[in-house]
């Protein structure tokens, strides 16, 4: 059945600007409801808002499905989702606007403006310039230290200086690996620049000269009744509405919530390089340029762009850009626990778009290249049908059965449950416990009250966490006796695969608190 859209698209049919080419093309492709339709269907996606800019215009904006699960409100136009990763380019816009003020340079080193900053290794703690806290080239592994800001109560100054604490796991500059703690970094960076909250400067330096209504930096407080998009995902073999991610402490990372029209006047800045309108600038062209201009490579590292039919693929400041067919293509996805989300700009054609959507799907993946298929002019691919084909979803039931196949039978473990029950203590993380409850072994991390979990042993000293929050995928821990027979350190990681790189479980070196 074909979705009613709730709002009016804005399309401009009487305007050079709908159109993309001289054969008179529809500017959106034949039939987008109906596909738009059928993601939500297939791909089990509750609500999608999409808005294409086109020659300085918003040119469409519509909204499909609902708010939440079992619910009749509809998405609209000025439905508020959570944009996650797509936040860092506002923050680099700030910084790129301190910088034509004179206030910083992008070399600046970073223990200069903030001298309590350090890494965990001397040179890169001397050499951290602040262009490098917005590129992944720390030397940190793939979400190295995620942890301090995921469901947590760590403050942002808090997560910045645990950075110290964090192992190197790369050359620094010349690996890419995405992470998100660098961004607290940076929005600490700007703070004290500027005096002011980080929250403050995006609100005063972006949202207001955009007339960004709709948008703010915080989910706390947020009324369930209000035009909010609510966060789903797959939980148990099922699609449920999972608990919001509350990501104020990880600030110019990731904190930004903002509606599809709210999201498309980014857009249009950004195409025009600054420009707000023939008055009002918020940075200069060369800034402009600087911010899109590829620093890594980012097929160096796993989180890289695994597309062949790219020519490159870069990390800019705050952007991914890669060449499509020809194209160049500035980009960045934000991804939150039930939300997923897409601005994708193609700067030649002074067009790009934004998608938003509210489930952990592939739907924002299909969609946009939907609609980069259609805006570069490639064949007709149908990559809904790719998401929802037999074998196209991880098949747990499957790996689990693999687990139990490798599993040693008939062990037990080498100690009474209550002889792993301790306070745990890693460098950069902080307390771990462990304690029998109930005849059970419980796990829970100090600072992250979601990351509360119950072990069932799985073979010899190796046990399986099961997360009371069930949107966070199950993990491994293991523990290792000393000398005298004592649980003296453990470890952890994922069990499946597929699992979010911010459960940086891995990165965690417990030792039983003295």
């Amino acid at each position: 059945m074909r979705l009613a859209p709730i709002l009016a698209a804005v399309v401009l049919c009487a305007h050079a600007p709908t159109r993309l080419c001289a054969q008179d093309r529809p500017l959106m492709p034949p039939d987008f409801d109906a596909y738009v339709q059928r993601a939500i269907t297939e791909l089990h996606t509750p609500g999608i808002a999409i808005a294409v800019v086109k020659d300085g215009r918003t040119v469409f904006a519509r909204g499909y499905g609902v708010r939440k699960l079992g619910s009749p409100e509809r998405v609209d136009t000025n439905t508020v989702f959570q944009v996650a990763s797509n936040t860092k380019a506002t923050t680099a816009a700030i910084l790129a606007m301190l910088v034509d003020e004179g206030k910083l340079k992008w070399d600046d080193r970073v223990v200069e403006r903030i001298p309590w900053f350090a890494m965990s290794d001397p040179y890169i703690t001397r050499e951290m310039r602040v262009q490098d806290l917005l590129t992944h080239v720390s030397g940190f592994s793939l979400g190295m230290g995620d942890l301090l800001w995921f469901y947590s109560n760590f403050s942002r100054r808090e997560i910045a200086e645990r950075v110290r604490y964090l192992p190197i796991a790369n050359s620094f500059r010349g690996n890419y690996a995405y992470d998100n703690v660098l961004y607290t970094v940076a929005t600490m960076l700007i703070e004290e620049v500027e005096h002011k909250s980080w929250d403050e400067v995006i609100r005063d330096r972006i949202l207001r000269p955009l007339t960004m209504t709709s948008a703010t930096t915080t989910v706390r407080g947020w009324d369930p009744r209000s035009n909010w998009a609510w966060p789903h995902g797959i939980v148990d073999g099922r699609l449920q509405i999972v608990d919001q991610d509350t990501v104020d402490n990880i600030a110019g990372g990731g904190a930004l919530n903002a509606s599809v029209v709210d999201m498309a006047k980014w857009v249009r800045v950004q195409l025009d390089s600054g420009r707000v309108d023939a008055a009002r600038r918020l940075w200069t062209q060369d800034q402009a340029r600087l911010m899109w201009l590829g620093r890594i490579s980012q097929t160096n590292g796993r989180g890289g762009v695994t597309d062949v039919s790219a020519g490159f693929a870069e990390y800019a400041l705050g952007w991914g850009t890669y060449d499509w067919m020809g194209n160049k293509v500035v980009t960045h996805t934000g991804g939150l626990s039930g939300q997923i989300t897409r601005v994708f700009l193609l700067p030649a054609k002074r067009l790009g778009f934004v998608i938003l959507t509210n489930a952990e799907s592939p739907a924002m993946g299909a969609l946009t290249a939907r609609l980069r298929d259609w805006f570069t002019g490639r064949p007709e691919v149908d990559y809904v049908g790719r998401a929802a084909a037999p074998g196209a979803d991880f098949d747990y039931a499957a790996f689990d059965r693999g687990l139990d196949s490798a599993r040693v039978k008939g062990t037990s473990p080498s100690l009474p449950l209550v002889g792993y029950a301790t306070t745990w203590v890693d460098p950069w993380y902080g307390e771990v416990t462990t304690a029998v409850e109930n005849g059970k072994l419980v796990i829970r991390f100090s600072r992250n009250p979601g990351f509360t979990g119950d072990l069932e042993h799985w073979h010899n000293n190796v046990f399986r966490v099961r997360f009371r929050m069930r949107q966070v995928p199950d993990a491994w821990i293991w523990f290792t006796l000393d000398r005298g027979g004592k649980a003296a350190e453990a470890r952890m990681e994922v069990v499946y695969p597929n699992t979010d790189f911010s459960f940086d479980w891995q990165d965690l070196r417990l030792s039983r608190k003295p």
